[in-house]
């Protein structure tokens, strides 16, 4: 964790995936939301078929906030270059994984019933890690 919290710049990159602290989570999702445009967002529920359908094409991210009196996880994308934006609730998150790359960052979302969702984040400005563990 110390390193995460003083690497930066391009060639930083996460191999293993980090736990994001519950206590850290609406801090970490509102510095995503404040990048502002450019941010793109796939999101894709992981089943246990095999085969199952890949996740959707990139959209652009127009809001990802955590709220802790609600225990709800909220996502809004729109395909580039709309407004109107579809909004994705995972309710009673109960951990969240972070991946980092020089590509962008991926979340693995477990909620309370057991149900595992993938989101993925690119053209993030800068590492969204050293932002949550700082």
């Amino acid at each position: 964790m110390q390193a995460m919290a003083a690497a930066r710049g391009p060639q930083w990159q996460v191999r293993a995936a980090v736990e994001l602290e519950p206590e850290r989570w609406p801090a970490f999702f509102e510095e995503i939301a404040c990048v502002g445009a450019g941010v793109l967002a796939t999101l894709e529920v992981l089943r246990a078929r095999p085969n199952a359908p890949a996740g959707q094409p990139p959209q652009e991210l127009h809001g990802i906030g955590y709220r802790p009196g609600d225990d709800v996880l909220e996502l809004s994308v729109a395909p580039p270059g709309r407004t109107a934006a579809l909004r994705y609730f995972i309710a009673a998150p109960r951990r969240i994984r972070l991946r980092e790359s020089a590509e962008g960052a991926v979340l693995l979302v477990e909620d309370a019933s057991g149900t595992a969702t993938l989101i993925r984040l690119s053209n993030l400005p800068r590492p969204a890690a050293g932002r949550a563990t700082g």
